[in-house]
């Protein structure tokens, strides 16, 4: 290491850090966001079933016989982490899955009766807490806000970050 360079390092070590306001960090203000999520879907939506359990149910009901890898995409989910989901709803008794005859490594999702009571129950509790959440928030600003995390969420997508 150059003189020079040493010297700078040394001198970067010796400063005092810089605190950040960490609520000016979409990050951190998205996280707090998802806390709030969380915490309305178990007290106004459902302690049992989850959002990503919904979000495959729904999107099941949307296109039955869906396969897991598609149902995932739709909705966000990572590859290993779908199959965790489908497993457990499965389990539960709300999804029937059956091998793809064309493609036996491929599972398409079908909705039980339970599956379909389920998302049934559960839709007008889901757009009540989605109300809940952004109510503090005028129509112009819930449109601009939803806008805004399509955009965000795409960008990132696109951009192969996530």
């Amino acid at each position: 290491m150059t003189a020079n360079r040493q010297r700078s390092a040394t001198a970067r070590e010796n400063e005092a850090p810089i605190a950040i306001n960490v609520h000016e960090l979409p990050g951190h203000l998205i996280r707090l966001a998802q806390q709030l999520h969380k915490r309305l879907w178990v007290t106004e939506v459902s302690a049992e079933i989850t959002s990503p359990q919904y979000g495959i149910l729904n999107a099941i009901l949307a296109d039955p016989g869906i396969d897991q890898k598609t149902a995932g995409e739709e909705v966000g989910i990572d590859k290993s982490t779908v199959g965790d989901v489908v497993y457990r709803l499965a389990e539960r008794g709300l999804i029937h899955t059956i091998r793809d005859p064309e493609d036996q490594r491929r599972n398409l999702l079908h909705l039980s009766r339970a599956g379909r009571q389920a998302v049934t129950e559960l839709a007008p509790r889901i757009l009540e807490m989605n109300r809940k959440l952004v109510a503090s928030l005028s129509q112009d600003e819930q449109d601009v806000l939803v806008r805004l995390l399509e955009t965000l969420v795409e960008g990132v997508s696109d951009n192969g970050a996530a």
